[in-house]
């Protein structure tokens, strides 16, 4: 399940959480992130996007999505930067 919630800075300030499963306790910032596209990687044979995290104990986390859930992903992204007057 993909889920997409879109934070202002008013809603950070405000307390308002991306997950409410998260808390400062258990979450670990990492900065390497792979991402590897998948020729036939679904079990319909579609392509599919693989995001691999390394945790800073040195294991990883991996999720997946359809091509066609990243495309979703990445307009949602592009109306969050319209919505946010970000210029890029």
């Amino acid at each position: 399940m993909i889920k997409i919630v879109i934070n202002t800075i008013e809603d950070a300030k405000a307390g308002k959480k991306i997950d409410e499963e998260t808390t400062k306790e258990n979450i670990r910032e990492t900065n390497r992130m792979t991402v590897g596209i998948l020729e036939k990687g679904t079990q319909g044979n579609r392509t599919s996007v693989m995001f691999i995290l390394k945790n800073p104990d040195g294991t990883f986390s991996i999720a997946q999505c359809t091509a066609k859930e990243l495309l979703a992903i990445a307009d949602c992204v592009k109306g969050a930067q319209q919505r946010f007057n970000d210029p890029e």
